[in-house]
């Protein structure tokens, strides 16, 4: 493990960080598996380990003094807080609810959306025709 100096009569306060708890206790800091992906390009001018499910990084960070985007321009926060470090986890696109409309110009289509699996490729696509309609 590194050294960390501080300089006579000065106080080193790391909060919000992943870090050891026991040397470092200061507020909102953890010492849980950050589960971060690899060093990578994951858009924005430098690399960033992006931040994978479970990782005690998403949603345990501050807004205070903090900037409103990660390092890749993604604004904070994602999902009920900001994460700690420069990288904000997206969070998944909600599917619609079988039989809505999404309010998206679906009202002159013929066919509404009944089942849409956005993330099962596999899934089969099921439809209704509206009464009055011809196929």
């Amino acid at each position: 493990m590194g050294q960390v100096f501080v300089e006579p009569g000065r106080t080193l306060k790391i909060i919000y960080s992943i870090v050891d708890t026991v040397i470092f206790p200061g507020e909102g800091n953890t010492d849980a598996d950050p589960k971060l992906g690899p060093l990578a390009d994951n858009g924005g001018p430098t690399q960033t380990c992006a931040l994978l499910e479970g990782s005690s990084a998403i949603d345990s960070g501050t807004n205070t003094g903090a900037p409103s985007t990660d390092q890749r321009g993604v604004s904070r926060p994602q999902g009920l807080g900001y994460d700690i470090g420069a990288y904000e986890k997206e969070q998944a696109p909600v599917p619609p609810k079988p039989g809505s409309s999404g309010g998206g110009g679906c009202a002159a289509d013929p066919f509404s959306p009944w089942a849409l699996a956005l993330f099962a490729p596999l899934a089969p696509l099921a439809w209704r025709r509206r009464p009055g309609t011809a196929l």
